[in-house]
Protein backbone atom coordinates (compact mmCIF):
# COMPACT_ATOMS: atom_id res chain seq x y z
CA UNK A 1 0.00 0.00 0.00
CA UNK A 2 1.41 3.39 -0.93
CA UNK A 3 1.64 6.21 1.63
CA UNK A 4 -0.74 8.41 -0.37
CA UNK A 5 -3.31 6.61 -2.50
CA UNK A 6 -3.17 7.47 -6.17
CA UNK A 7 0.21 9.17 -6.03
CA UNK A 8 3.65 7.78 -6.60
CA UNK A 9 6.62 8.83 -4.57
CA UNK A 10 9.29 10.58 -6.60
CA UNK A 11 12.60 8.78 -6.79
CA UNK A 12 15.40 10.59 -5.01
CA UNK A 13 18.00 12.04 -7.33
CA UNK A 14 21.36 10.34 -6.84
CA UNK A 15 24.52 12.36 -7.14
CA UNK A 16 26.49 10.80 -10.03
CA UNK A 17 29.77 11.93 -8.45
CA UNK A 18 29.01 10.34 -5.09
CA UNK A 19 31.31 7.42 -4.19
CA UNK A 20 29.89 3.95 -4.58
CA UNK A 21 29.63 1.49 -1.73
CA UNK A 22 32.47 -1.06 -1.61
CA UNK A 23 31.72 -4.45 -3.12
CA UNK A 24 31.00 -7.40 -0.86
CA UNK A 25 32.98 -10.64 -0.86
CA UNK A 26 30.20 -12.39 -2.77
CA UNK A 27 30.07 -9.72 -5.49
CA UNK A 28 33.86 -9.86 -5.91
CA UNK A 29 33.64 -13.69 -6.22
CA UNK A 30 30.76 -13.43 -8.69
CA UNK A 31 32.50 -10.88 -10.90
CA UNK A 32 35.74 -12.84 -10.93
CA UNK A 33 34.10 -16.16 -11.82
CA UNK A 34 31.12 -15.22 -14.02
CA UNK A 35 33.00 -15.72 -17.30
CA UNK A 36 34.25 -19.17 -16.27
CA UNK A 37 30.79 -20.29 -15.17
CA UNK A 38 29.37 -18.87 -18.41
CA UNK A 39 31.75 -21.06 -20.42
CA UNK A 40 30.80 -24.13 -18.36
CA UNK A 41 27.06 -23.44 -18.74
CA UNK A 42 26.60 -21.69 -22.10
CA UNK A 43 22.86 -22.42 -22.20
CA UNK A 44 22.19 -20.72 -18.85
CA UNK A 45 20.40 -17.39 -18.77
CA UNK A 46 21.65 -14.55 -16.54
CA UNK A 47 19.39 -15.47 -13.63
CA UNK A 48 20.20 -19.17 -13.86
CA UNK A 49 23.89 -18.37 -13.98
CA UNK A 50 23.55 -16.24 -10.84
CA UNK A 51 21.91 -19.16 -9.03
CA UNK A 52 24.74 -21.49 -10.08
CA UNK A 53 27.35 -19.02 -8.85
CA UNK A 54 25.45 -18.54 -5.57
CA UNK A 55 25.42 -22.30 -4.94
CA UNK A 56 29.13 -22.45 -5.73
CA UNK A 57 29.90 -19.61 -3.30
CA UNK A 58 27.78 -21.25 -0.59
CA UNK A 59 29.74 -24.49 -1.06
CA UNK A 60 33.12 -22.82 -0.49
CA UNK A 61 35.01 -23.72 2.66
CA UNK A 62 35.63 -21.11 5.32
CA UNK A 63 39.26 -20.71 4.20
CA UNK A 64 38.25 -20.22 0.56
CA UNK A 65 35.64 -17.64 1.55
CA UNK A 66 38.17 -15.89 3.77
CA UNK A 67 40.26 -14.94 0.74
CA UNK A 68 37.25 -13.14 -0.79
CA UNK A 69 36.33 -11.57 2.55
CA UNK A 70 39.85 -10.19 2.93
CA UNK A 71 39.71 -8.76 -0.62
CA UNK A 72 36.42 -7.06 0.26
CA UNK A 73 37.89 -5.60 3.43
CA UNK A 74 40.87 -4.24 1.45
CA UNK A 75 38.43 -2.55 -0.93
CA UNK A 76 36.62 -1.00 2.04
CA UNK A 77 39.70 0.79 3.32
Amino acid sequence: MSPTPGRRRKKAVRDPDAPRKPQTAYILYQNANRAAFGREHPQAQFGELSKIIAKSYAALTHDEKQTWISKAEEARV
